[in-house]
Formats: structure tokens, C-alpha cells, sequence
């Protein structure tokens, strides 16, 4: 084999020289893990070893989809709470509210 130079260059096959990444880890060594997850189950683990991992992550961010509910509950009290004297700012925010309650139950499912 020679280089563009017409140097012979010496022959290594793959074999004699493993390809390695940034960390000095050969293909078989590397584990498939992402943010605390195993991800060869996202290629060839089971449905319910997937499924799991699925409500395993979901349960670490419910507070968002409930504290979004409770945000809806504050607006539907609040022109009560506060006495709005605009009729449609009052009902903007009970329906603004109403459905942030709805969408935000319905998302923590």
C-alpha cells in the first residue's frame, strides 16, 4: 500500500488496531448510556422493560403538569378573590383557567 506520496505505508488491519473513541473505549467496551437510562432498550429491549422507562421518567416531572392545574385554579379565583370590575377580563381568566385545569389533568395522565 502507498500514500499519495508513493511511500509504502505499513499494512494494519482492523483486527491488529481496535478503533477507539475520545475516551479510549473500543465498540465493545462503550455502554449505551444516556442520561442515566439504558438506551439498548430503546433498540432491542422489551416492550416492557420500554414501557418502564417510560413511566419511570414521567413520574420525575408530574410536578409540572400539576403545578400547571393548580396555576389554573388561582385564575379561576382570582377575580373573585381580587374584584375585577371588567366583566371580560373576569371571565377571560375563568376560562383561561378552566382549561389550563383540564389540559394540565389530562397531561399528568
Amino acid at each position: 500500500m502507498e500514500n499519495h506520496e508513493g511511500m509504502a505505508m505499513p499494512e494494519k488491519s482492523v483486527k491488529e488496531r481496535p478503533i477507539t473513541n475520545k475516551h479510549g473505549e473500543t465498540a465493545s467496551m462503550k455502554k449505551s448510556i444516556h442520561k442515566g437510562h439504558d438506551m439498548s432498550l430503546m433498540s432491542g429491549g422489551s416492550a416492557a422493560e420500554q414501557n418502564q422507562m417510560i413511566i419511570s421518567c414521567h413520574e420525575k416531572i408530574i410536578w409540572t403538569h400539576l403545578t400547571i392545574a393548580i396555576l389554573g385554579v388561582f385564575l379561576i379565583t382570582a377575580p373573585f378573590t381580587f374584584g375585577y370590575k371588567s366583566s371580560q377580563m373576569m371571565y377571560s381568566d375563568i376560562i383561561s383557567g378552566a382549561l389550563l385545569v383540564v389540559f394540565g389533568l389530562l397531561s399528568s395522565n
